[in-house]
């Protein structure tokens, strides 16, 4: 067996502050990675994959800040591979990620493009295919894999192929999953992996959990690890050749205690987390409204409702909640007051998404099914 961790969008900044952040929980951006290298050694992972969204505006004192953090990672002996995002790039060049992250997948590549970020990495029977998908900005959003990264890509599969190696591949921005990025090259780059029946692609970018299949490739979009309810993907590779997929809680009490933290919304992570949260989820209502009239219980319903559908949707329950939060008294109403904005096309996809992977997964011979323990 083979355990793979995966977390995303850490957007590391040492100098966040809770004014104005859309994430109430960014100031501890560096607190919750430490965690996230914390749990996934207490559970035993053989890697660790960062997928982009490293740092937060790509500055090099972020980078540095990160590349401070993932040195207690080299000291547990637990491998950790990099990719860039959006957010990296910014404000350094090629050359000076290459440099920042030598010891966090560069140094250790098979093979490296030319004309991209991207690199392959063997660890024992695994190929892993990080593939750079660009877009380097923090005010547009867009992707694109060129066709000289297709052919280099292309060369990895290959290698694998011969080699008889499990072949993951992984990016920052997703390939299956609906979204308004535009990202070129992302046709061929799914036919791609589809032709060598690459039976995984991991991502992220959304900032929340997604899972599609397409005729045997599986995209799994991890959830913004900084995030409510703090969290990251596990995939198991079993000997029988299936994998395994389970999100998985980072157990930031435990973290907090053992490493005798002074920090009471870290000791009593889960319920201050829990409870910022569910302000934020309240203030939409307030900034909704405006100066309509409503009712005092109105006004409950859409909060609550709100809040539940958020907390379910992060926590993976959607699929066993939605029949109730679609009867919901504060449905209509919180509707009625996000008429033209992106909540009115988002609620209702979102409650009538029937998805029963998200919650864990398992794939054998190119077939997918719904994780059962």
């Amino acid at each position: 067996d083979f355990l793979i961790a995966v977390g995303t969008d850490l957007h590391i900044d040492p100098d966040a502050r809770d004014e104005g952040a859309i994430n109430p929980l960014t100031r501890y951006n560096q607190e919750i990675t430490r965690g996230l290298i914390w749990d996934a050694k207490k559970e035993g992972v053989d890697i660790l994959l960062l997928l982009g969204d490293l740092v937060n505006g790509g500055k090099k004192k972020q980078h540095e800040a990160l590349c401070k953090l993932l040195k207690e990672a080299k000291k547990e002996e637990l491998p950790v591979f990099v990719l860039p995002g959006n957010h990296d790039l910014t404000k350094i060049d090629r050359d000076d990620f290459i440099l920042f992250y030598e010891d966090y997948g560069y140094g250790d590549a098979l093979s490296q493009d030319e004309s991209s970020l991207s690199y392959s990495v063997r660890c024992g029977n695994h190929l892993f295919i990080m593939i750079d998908t660009g877009g380097y900005s923090l005010s547009e959003s867009y992707a694109s894999v060129s066709p000289e990264t297709l052919l280099w890509i292309e060369e990895q599969l290959k290698y694998g192929e011969k080699e008889g190696l499990d072949v993951i591949a992984a990016g920052h921005y997703p390939i299956l999953t609906e979204q308004a990025t535009d990202f070129v090259g992302k046709d061929d780059l799914k036919a791609l992996l589809l032709s060598y029946q690459v039976p995984l692609y991991l991502c992220c970018h959304l900032h929340s959990k997604s899972v599609i299949y397409n005729a045997g490739l599986t995209e799994l979009a991890t959830n913004q690890t900084i995030s409510f309810p703090v969290s990251y993907s596990l995939i198991m590779r079993r000997a029988d050749t299936s994998y395994e997929y389970l999100p998985r809680l980072i157990g930031m009490e435990g973290f907090a205690k053992e490493k005798r933290l002074k920090d009471k919304n870290l000791i009593n992570f889960s319920s201050y987390a829990y409870d910022l949260y569910k302000e934020r989820a309240e203030g939409t209502v307030d900034i909704l409204k405006r100066d309509r009239a409503l009712s005092a219980a109105d006004e409950e319903a859409a909060k609550d409702f709100i809040f539940q559908l958020e907390d379910y949707s992060w926590k993976g329950k959607l699929l066993e909640k939605s029949e109730a939060l679609l009867s919901h008294p504060g449905y209509p109403v919180f509707m009625e007051l996000a008429a033209g904005t992106n909540y009115e096309p988002w609620i209702p996809a979102v409650l009538h998404n029937k998805n029963p992977y998200l919650n864990g997964f398992r794939l054998k011979n190119g077939e997918i099914s719904p994780y059962v323990d």
